[in-house]
């Protein structure tokens, strides 16, 4: 592959001059290496190596301290110059930036190894590893933003740079499933299916200029049908999902418009077919409390999605906590 994309979080216990690897690609030393990023006691640093038989291994700039978690990036890129292949983030800051002579990763025979540089390494990693995501492309700046938010809510980490997201601080705490869409020079993210986020989705129609995002992140853990929180929604028998996101807009240009839709499946709400499309509504509401807005009807629904079409994120004002409702709720 000509790109690479690992994105990790993780804690070190341990402190000598081994090699304490969250993840690689490898047999043996420099036997089938693909890749390999590791924290290494010499200078407390982390290290990269991307095909070990190139001999650009490289060391991070900054120092790690033990017992401190950290989420840490590695992002190959093959099609650009040499000296600007290969990169090391540090909570979503770039570390370094360092050569790679070669222009591809390998198709080597070995395996996955998490935890360890290789199957018969005796020096295990020596603390946590929390999450590993690796994608064999180049991700995009959005993209890795993106990802980097959904882990620093996670796991409560603070990002350095790129913080996106606010729906994760102290007191709000939705910080489940967070995804998004966005953009930067290098490209964009236009779209995230409901099962990202168990049950919201967005796909953007236009608007989504560099710099712009929309970041989604709930609070509940197990939806359910809410029939008393329901102040502001119109009907006979108005009901809710459990389930509500907080909603963070960056936007300082053009309208982002964007279809909007709700899965009754990802949402855990499988046993509930949707109906009449004009009897859900879109709430909205900029506290945890309090009445709720009708900001949109729905326009169709297909399968189990019912879907709000072409709705306008305008600016940093539309934060706040979004679900879907019925103003006609049958059992």
């Amino acid at each position: 592959t000509p790109g690479l994309s690992i994105f990790t979080v993780s804690r070190l216990n341990v402190a000598d001059q081994s090699a304490r690897t969250i993840v690689s690609k490898r047999n043996n030393v420099g036997v089938e290496e693909s890749y390999m990023l590791f924290y290494y006691d010499g200078g407390y640093k982390v290290q990269l190596d991307i095909e070990h038989s190139t001999n650009n291994r490289f060391s991070s700039t900054s120092s790690y301290t033990n017992n401190t978690n950290y989420i840490i990036d590695a992002i190959y890129d093959g099609s650009l110059p040499a000296a600007n292949r290969s990169k090391i983030y540090f909570g979503e800051s770039l570390d370094k930036t360092s050569t790679e002579s070669s222009a591809n990763i390998l198709n080597n025979n070995s395996p996955l190894n998490i935890g360890a540089t290789h199957d018969t390494d005796p020096r295990p990693f020596g603390g946590y590893i929390a999450e590993v995501i690796i994608y064999t492309v180049t991700v995009n700046d959005a993209q890795r933003i993106i990802v980097n938010n959904y882990l620093s809510s996670k796991y409560n980490i603070a990002l350095s740079a790129n913080d996106k997201y606010s729906g994760d601080a102290a007191g709000q705490d939705y910080d489940r499933n967070v995804a998004g869409v966005g953009s930067e020079a290098s490209g964009s993210n236009p779209t995230f299916s409901a099962s990202a986020t168990l049950g919201l989705g967005i796909n953007t129609l236009s608007g989504l200029n560099t710099g712009d995002y929309v970041l989604a992140g709930h609070a509940t853990a197990t939806n359910s049908l809410n029939i008393t929180d329901i102040s502001g929604i119109s009907g006979t028998n108005p009901a809710r999902w459990q389930r509500v996101w907080y909603v963070d807009v960056t936007n300082a240009s053009a309208v982002i418009q964007a279809d909007i839709e709700f899965d009754m499946v990802a949402g855990g709400m499988s046993g509930t077919t949707p109906a009449t499309a004009s009897n859900y509504k879109l709430l909205y509401r900029t506290g945890t409390s309090g009445a709720w807005t009708e900001k949109a009807t729905a326009s169709s629904i297909s399968g189990n999605r019912v879907i709000f079409a072409s709705y306008n994120f305008n600016n940093n004002a539309d934060d706040g906590y979004y679900t879907i409702g019925t103003t006609n709720y049958t059992i």
